[in-house]
């Protein structure tokens, strides 16, 4: 049976790293101090937005049968 217990959530991540990245990431976007930074952030915004997970699978597959 199911005791409450079985359901604890575990942090994976840092929420305070992620939020300063996300924070960081937002600045260097909206109020640029050169435009490398913008540059890389639209070309990973436009990267991620093509990423279907057909092709991600395949990486993935690839990646596993190294071990």
């Amino acid at each position: 049976y199911c005791h409450v217990n079985d359901n604890v959530i575990r942090e994976q991540t840092d929420i305070y790293e992620i939020a300063e990245t996300l924070l960081q990431v937002a600045n260097d976007k909206y109020f640029p101090k050169d435009d490398t930074l913008v540059n890389k952030v639209e070309n990973n915004y436009k990267w991620v937005s093509k990423l279907e997970w057909s092709e991600v699978c395949k990486q993935w597959i690839e990646y596993f049968k190294i071990f």
